[in-house]
């Protein structure tokens, strides 16, 4: 809470001229909304009667579908603003309750139409709300506000989960649900106040061989999208595998909490780390991640399995801020709305093929690790050959 009142403070003088806090506030009720329920969507389709094959069988619909609706909300920022865009987002997660609450096993239609409302939740949320921020922030102190960024999402998502556990501890899924809904609704209300919100690009975006012809640009592309994977196995695949081992809603609550505890107390030091180069930072944090997914591979242990959490949030913070803060100094450079598109375009693509063939196989936790472990090599070789070809 104390880096929560500093970041208010520093950004204070900022927001007093503007309505760009209501923004931020929509922001933190959207994500708050989101970390009610976000990490238990996998486990409450358990509940519902889904194998876990079947599980994977969702994620790989909702990637697939996700991907070319990023460039449909790319389409509408352009004509209408991604303020709008936002609200339609929101809109669209309400509906995804809608059929998440009356979901019941064997019902694939229904199964089908929610992973689309999902998809067009995803892609038109993301698109929207990372042109949003980027176009809002100094790209001289973009590291710094990345890091300032996640702390008050981290506040959020720290509040979250705990809730959620509660209530599924003490009701059902459907309160669950119900409440998720209603913080997500709650969430648009501030985004009618920002009518003057410059957020539409006022020039036109560049194509995808221009956007991409600076090596630069494609090595941090490629390397967010390699990391994505680790975000997926540690986002889904860790929460399934906790939960299948203890069968218990608290064993899985306890994991955004100690992700959130340790990007709050992390994240901040992390924005001023600009004395190190990237790709060193890189390499550092996606080896010792890589080696923690071994690890789990090999060992049975409780006490591993959480702390192995902490270190795994810790480290991530290596990768994540200095790579998302290069992309979005970048985007300022090339364009805000392609960067935000191809961002979260790119991770999804990656993950489709990831839960692709998680989908096929039956040792679902196994291949998954040791395909987490594979890519974060191959992030750890893109940022090698980066810095080898600099020095040379």
């Amino acid at each position: 809470m104390q880096l929560l009142h500093l970041y208010q403070i520093r950004r204070l003088d900022k927001m007093a001229h503007s309505k760009f806090w209501q923004l931020e506030f929509a922001i933190w009720l959207h994500i708050f909304a989101r970390t009610i329920i976000g990490i238990f969507v996998p486990i409450l389709l358990l509940q519902i009667g889904y194998t876990l094959g079947q599980v994977m069988l969702y994620y790989f619909l909702f990637t697939g579908i996700n991907v070319p609706l990023n460039f449909l909300a790319k389409a509408i920022v352009q004509k209408i603003g991604a303020r709008y865009v936002m609200m339609l987002s929101t809109l669209a997660s309400l509906l995804f309750f809608v059929g998440l609450y009356l979901l019941t096993p064997n019902s694939w239609i229904l199964f089908l139409i929610t992973i689309i409302f999902a998809a067009i939740y995803d892609a038109f949320y993301f698109v929207s709300h990372i042109y949003l921020f980027i176009k809002s922030e100094d790209s001289a102190r973009s590291q710094k506000d990345t890091s300032l960024l996640y702390i008050v999402k981290m506040g959020a998502a720290l509040i979250g989960p705990i809730i959620g556990a509660i209530i599924l501890i003490l009701t059902n899924r459907h309160v669950l649900i119900v409440a998720s809904a209603f913080f997500f609704a709650l969430s648009i209300l501030p985004l009618f106040h920002l009518k003057n919100l410059p957020d539409k690009p006022t020039r036109k975006t560049p194509s995808f061989k221009k956007f991409f012809k600076e090596k630069i640009d494609r090595q941090n592309f490629l390397s967010f999208a390699f990391f994505t994977i680790h975000r997926a196995a540690e986002g889904i695949l860790w929460p399934l595998f906790i939960y299948t081992i203890f069968s218990s809603i608290q064993s899985v609550a306890y994991i955004p909490i100690i992700i959130s505890l340790t990007v709050i107390l992390f994240s901040y030091l992390m924005g001023k780390s600009q004395k190190y180069r990237k790709e060193n930072l890189i390499i550092f944090g996606s080896l010792l991640i890589g080696l923690i997914w071994l690890l789990r591979l090999l060992t049975v242990s409780t006490p591993i399995y959480y702390f192995s959490i902490f270190l795994v949030s810790l480290l991530s913070l290596l990768v994540t801020i200095p790579l998302d803060s290069d992309i979005f100094a970048r985007a300022k450079k090339i364009s805000t709305l392609n960067t935000a598109t191809y961002r979260n375009a790119s991770s999804m693509l990656i993950q489709f093929l990831l839960f692709g063939i998680l989908a096929l196989v039956t040792n679902i936790f196994q291949v998954g690790f040791v395909i987490t472990i594979l890519t974060l090599l191959v992030l750890l070789l893109i940022n090698y050959v980066t810095i080898k070809t600099i020095k040379a």
